[in-house]
């Protein structure tokens, strides 16, 4: 998950956006892409193999946004199916002070998060209609709407 947050970023950075990304497969960062391909964040996803090995390649449909890894290996971020409805309204606050303070948790309803929950990968609007909480993953930040380009 590490490299495919990286290599979207790096690849984001240098507005590489016609340019085929590669990425070793495995199920997790697939499941992302799939969320992301469906926001519109990303375009043409496949799975390939190539030498026996399976890679999955994308093209980037992103315009100056940041994909930022919140749940790390040392640091787990869980919120309530309470706390999810609350992501793209908080302003400026901490989630659950007691346990984390992320204060990078604030949007004018612009960001896409996605948390891993026990019925698989689900951004905040599939949380909130399940009504189910889970880790908080991984949080798209959109800095330019206007730009968005949307299927």
């Amino acid at each position: 998950m590490n490299n495919l947050i990286s290599l979207i970023n790096n690849n984001n950075k240098k507005n590489n956006h016609n340019n085929l990304l590669n990425l070793i497969y495995n199920r997790e960062s697939y499941e992302i892409c799939k969320i992301l391909e469906l926001e519109g964040y990303i375009k043409d996803l496949k799975v390939r193999n190539v030498n026996r090995n399976k890679k999955i390649s994308f093209l980037l449909n992103m315009n100056n946004n940041t994909i930022k890894l919140i749940s790390t290996s040392g640091r787990r971020v869980y919120i309530s199916n309470r706390q999810v409805g609350s992501l793209n309204n908080t302003r400026k606050k901490t989630l659950n002070q007691s346990k984390i303070s992320i204060k990078e948790i604030f949007s004018y309803n612009d960001n896409l998060y996605i948390i891993r929950t026990s019925k698989g990968l689900l951004t905040e609007k599939e949380a909130i209609k399940l009504n189910i909480g889970g880790e908080l993953i991984i949080k798209v930040k959109n800095k330019n709407i206007k730009n968005f380009i949307s299927k």
